[in-house]
C-alpha cells in the first residue's frame, strides 16, 4: 500500500498526470486501510475495561448464588464473556504487533528448540482429543525475533490444526532451516478463500459452529510480517499446510 510511482523527468505530460492520479488513489487507499485498523484497535481498547468489569460482576453473582441453585445459565454467560475477552485481547495484540514495537525485543531464537517446547506443551491436549502431534527438525536455524510472539505463532497454528482435524488425524510440525511448516488432515481451505482467512474476524461458513474468533491466522500473519517473513497457505491433500519462511540470522 505504500508503493508510489517515481517522479518522471521533464515537464508534466499526460503520462505524468496519470501517475499523479494513481498516487492519489494509492494514498487514499492506504489512509483508509490504516484508519480501519486504528478503529478496530480503538474499539478493542475502549471496550476492554467494561468487559473486564462484567467478568468481575459475573464472578460476584456466582459467589452470591444460594446453595443448590442452577448455575448453568451463569456458566454459559461466563463462557461467552471469556470468548469476548479473548477476541478483544487478540485485536489489541495484533495492533501492537503491527505498530512494530516488539522489534525492540528481538534476539536470537532457536527455531528447533522453540518448536519442540511448543509441541511438548500441546502434546497432552493432542492426546486428549485423539490426535497425533509429530515434530520433525532438519538443521533448524537461529532467527532474530521475539521468542514470545514466535511461540504464540506456533501455538495458534497448532490450536487451529487440532480444532479442525478429525480425531485420529496427524498434525505435523516441521522446522527445516528457517522454514516452519505445519500440516493437518482437516478439511483445508479452498484456494479462493486463502487470502480472505487472513483478514480479521473472517471465518469460513463451516467453521462458524466451532470455537474461535477468526483472529488466529490474522495474528500469525502479523507476527510473520513483523519478522520480515512470508506466509503461504497450501493444500495438504487432505488438510491445510501452512508454510512460513523467516529470514535467517
Amino acid at each position: 500500500l505504500a508503493a508510489r510511482l517515481t517522479a518522471m523527468p521533464g515537464p508534466p505530460d499526460d503520462l505524468s498526470r496519470v501517475g499523479t492520479g494513481i498516487d492519489r488513489l494509492a494514498e487514499a487507499q492506504q489512509a483508509s486501510t490504516e484508519a480501519l485498523r486504528q478503529v478496530s484497535a480503538d474499539i478493542a481498547h475502549d471496550l476492554k475495561t467494561p468487559i473486564q468489569r462484567l467478568s468481575v460482576q459475573l464472578a460476584e453473582v456466582r459467589g452470591a448464588l444460594p446453595p443448590n441453585a442452577d448455575a448453568a445459565p451463569l456458566d454459559r454467560a461466563e463462557a461467552e464473556m471469556a470468548g469476548i475477552v479473548s477476541t478483544f485481547e487478540a485485536l489489541l495484540r495484533i495492533a501492537q504487533i503491527e505498530g512494530g514495537g516488539p522489534r525492540a525485543r528481538f534476539a536470537p531464537v532457536d527455531l528447533g528448540a522453540l518448536a519442540t517446547t511448543m509441541a511438548e506443551l500441546y502434546d497432552p491436549a493432542a492426546e486428549e482429543s485423539g490426535h497425533h502431534l509429530r515434530v520433525t527438525l532438519t538443521a533448524p536455524a537461529t532467527v532474530q525475533g521475539d521468542r514470545t510472539l514466535l511461540g504464540q505463532l506456533i501455538a495458534n497454528l497448532i490450536e487451529n490444526a487440532l480444532r479442525h482435524s478429525p480425531a485420529g488425524g496427524t498434525v505435523s510440525l516441521a522446522v527445516e532451516g528457517a522454514r516452519l511448516t505445519l500440516a493437518d488432515t482437516g478439511p483445508g481451505i479452498p484456494p479462493e478463500e486463502r487470502e480472505a482467512v487472513l483478514r480479521r474476524l473472517y471465518r469460513l461458513d463451516r467453521s462458524r459452529s466451532t470455537p474461535g474468533s477468526g483472529l488466529g491466522l490474522s495474528l500469525v500473519e502479523a507476527v510473520v510480517k513483523l519478522h520480515g517473513g512470508t506466509l503461504a497457505l497450501q493444500d495438504n491433500a487432505p488438510g491445510l499446510r501452512v508454510v512460513i519462511d523467516l529470514p535467517q540470522s
